[in-house]
């Protein structure tokens, strides 16, 4: 178990009222890395940022660490800035590290929210992870460094801002490669997946659409799992969100953080976030796109009633409100709003095979034509998405 450290810590309005929002970061970062979040949540509540342990100014010690280690850290240094309960937010290994921290110490998390995370890894995932970590304890983090560019940002982000990819690498080369390779090897070797039925916060998972480190698949069997949860893919970014869509990110905890609070800063987008979070930026840019005279105030009455009232209530999972959707939108033969909560079933945490098990639901109670109909926009969707099975459906 770890010792007591004096991690190096930012504090953003202590005197604020409110729980206070901790910020854990990932494996070679800091908590600079948080910058971005911290402008954009506002000034609502308390937010702690620290530096991981042999990261950024707290103090290097030899390895080898464990999960455990890095969990001590994070309690002691609630116990010394006296935080009893947190909203608790991590990225990557810091989604770990809060992982197990409201696995070990329940009480003390009152929300979780869990970005660009790992969990359920497969054996060529395994595989994968534990090559890099070979090579990052061969060659050190100059092994892994040119890699790392393509792995965390888009090129659309590397070309448009070229000074914060290479400011970010510099901060990334200055690591301790003995620090930072005691911290890789718990991220290469710890995993959760089996424990996350455990977690009792309320919890917001969040990845990038091309997150290659924390896939979207990662992030399902997250919600999928962990009781009371909710689920957001940002579309068209990998690993480095808090650098890529820093607003995004803010905007979503903020929601998540103060459902249906009229006067807390992330409300009045919270609905905008809701539609978006569950149908897709790109799906929600184009229907606001032809926006017009006439159909102006009918997309801010969708919004508002639809996403902002009826998915934002939480006596329904997000899971079951897509459930719920799709069946009534087969029912009424819709079949392209149906395509569309297909997508949103999915980014919401159903599997495939559960898919399929609607389909059966809808031919039996709306009739062969709408299974059929059902099936085709289905078999649509997952069609386009390499990372799913397409044969759970049968063939109409």
């Amino acid at each position: 178990m770890g010792s007591t450290l004096k991690l190096s810590r930012s504090i953003e309005g202590r005197d604020r009222p409110g729980t206070p929002t901790v910020l854990v970061h990932g494996v070679g970062s800091e908590k600079a890395d948080w910058d971005g979040v911290v402008r954009a949540l506002g000034d609502s509540s308390p937010i702690v940022s620290y530096d991981l342990r042999g990261h950024g100014d707290s103090p290097r010690m030899e390895g080898p660490w464990d999960l455990d280690d890095f969990v001590a850290d994070h309690m002691d240094l609630m116990r010394e800035l006296g935080i009893e309960s947190s909203n608790l937010v991590g990225s990557s290994l810091g989604g770990l590290i809060a992982q197990a921290v409201a696995l070990a110490h329940p009480e003390s998390v009152e929300r979780l929210v869990v970005l660009s995370a790992v969990a359920g890894r497969t054996a060529e995932e395994r595989r994968a992870v534990l090559d890099r970590l070979d090579a990052i304890e061969s060659d050190g983090v100059e092994g892994v460094a040119e890699r790392s560019v393509q792995r965390w940002y888009t090129a659309e982000f590397r070309d448009r801002h070229p000074d914060a990819v290479s400011r970010r690498m510099r901060q990334f080369a200055a690591n301790d490669r003995a620090s930072y390779t005691a911290a890789y090897r718990v991220l290469a070797t710890s995993d959760l997946a089996d424990e996350l039925s455990g977690i009792q916060a309320p919890t917001l998972v969040m990845t990038g659409s091309d997150d290659v480190g924390s896939p979207p698949r990662m992030s399902r069997l997250m919600a999928e799992r962990i009781p009371d949860s909710r689920l957001v893919i940002i579309d068209g970014v990998k690993h480095a969100i808090l650098h890529e869509c820093p607003e995004r990110v803010a905007a979503e905890i903020m929601s998540f953080l103060s459902p249906g609070d009229p006067g807390h800063p992330g409300a009045q987008s919270d609905g905008m976030s809701v539609r978006r979070a569950v149908l897709s930026d790109s799906y929600v840019d184009n229907a606001l796109s032809r926006r017009d005279a006439v159909s102006v105030e009918f997309q801010d009455f969708i919004t508002k009633y639809c996403w902002d009232e009826v998915w934002t209530d939480r006596r329904l999972s997000r899971r079951e409100h897509s459930l719920l959707t799709l069946a009534m939108t087969a029912a009424l033969g819709r079949m392209a709003e149906f395509e569309a909560h297909t997508v949103g079933a999915l980014r919401n945490g159903l599997r495939p095979d559960e898919l399929a098990a609607v389909l059966r639901q809808i031919t039996v109670y709306c009739g062969v034509p709408a299974g059929v109909g059902a099936a085709g926009a289905i078999r649509k969707v997952l069609g386009d998405d390499h990372e799913r099975r397409t044969d759970v459906l049968p063939t109409s």
